[in-house]
């Protein structure tokens, strides 16, 4: 096994929930229902709708022809908020991110715009024709600082500094495979709600949201400014003391697996490790037509001549 293999690789992911997609040389276009992709992309780095996925979601659902898919059933693999999700501000054009931060500190790209002298990103304003954009090299610098001018969260500004998240999750029902499927988000109010759903169901399940019923959600929500837009969020399928229950069977089918897949262990273990002369007769014959059928091999005794260390051996040289 490669050292640190298992420690170092990131989840399987064997598709994307969207919200939107971009393709090159065209606008980017948002959706009204949720959208399962492929990780393959199309021509001009065009989305690749999974059809299969989309469809059983739906079946499962009993949604009409003309329904929009905007409630997935989901569940987790992991119990806690920092296992299922993630958040930071990123500065993104196109497919490259030129700013990444954590709140307290950022990684930033030092740019020259329009061949014009390089300048850490975020110190100046950005030209409104840009042409040609350089990255000459990173720097470590306080993340949202106040001399930043790159942070604008208004969805109808572009190419400006972002609140991002990701979060991992299995679709309800479909576990032919191993692997996550990912829900990113560039939405400031789609990242609040789904943090602060889970944050709040982590507290009220003590810790236990693996393999616990939930519910991705997308529905509509009104800005101060009276703007209309779609909005990501997060339920529980079931009252909070149904999904203890539920959390509780999980637990005691849990140990009780362990507890009977110890047994087995031990007994394998002592199969492993046992020396010839501890196999029974049994088990030898038995473990003989496993490996080489009903083949009888004749057996004789052979008598074995002890040489004289001395005078013997020099015979045989």
């Amino acid at each position: 096994m490669i050292k640190k293999l298992l420690d170092s690789t990131r989840p399987v992911i064997l598709g994307r929930v969207k919200l939107g997609a971009w393709e090159k040389g065209k606008a980017a276009e948002r959706f009204d229902e949720f959208k399962i992709a492929k990780l393959a992309r199309g021509p001009n780095n065009s989305m690749v709708e999974d059809v299969e996925t989309t469809d059983f979601i739906r079946n499962s659902l009993k949604l009409k022809d003309k329904e929009k898919l905007r409630r997935i059933p989901i569940y987790f693999s992991g119990n806690t908020l920092e296992e299922v999700f993630d958040c930071w501000f990123e500065l993104r054009w196109g497919a490259r991110a030129y700013c990444i931060g954590n709140g307290e500190t950022a990684k930033r790209a030092v740019i020259s715009v329009n061949n014009t002298e390089a300048k850490p990103i975020g110190t100046f304003d950005m030209p409104k024709d840009i042409k040609t954009v350089e990255i000459k090299d990173w720097i470590q610098k306080d993340c949202c600082d106040k001399g930043c001018k790159t942070y604008d969260p208004s969805p109808e500004v572009q190419s400006k500094c972002k609140m991002s998240m990701n979060m991992l999750f299995h679709i309800q029902g479909l576990t032919r495979r191993g692997g996550l499927f990912e829900f990113r988000s560039h939405s400031l109010h789609t990242t609040r709600q789904i943090l602060s759903g889970l944050k709040d169901f982590e507290a009220k399940l003590f810790g236990h949201l693996s393999l616990l019923p939930f519910e991705l959600v997308l529905e509509t929500k009104k800005t101060q400014s009276n703007r209309e837009i779609w909005v990501a969020h997060i339920e529980m399928v079931g009252d909070v003391d149904q999904l203890r229950a539920k959390a509780v069977k999980n637990a005691e089918n849990e140990m009780k697996f362990i507890s009977e897949i110890k047994k087995y262990r031990v007994e394998e273990k002592k199969l492993l490790t046992m020396q010839p002369e501890e196999i029974s007769e049994e088990d030898g014959e038995a473990e003989t037509k496993e490996f080489y059928g009903d083949t009888k091999v004749d057996i004789k005794e052979v008598d074995v001549k002890v040489l004289d260390t001395k005078t013997d051996a020099d015979q045989l040289f």
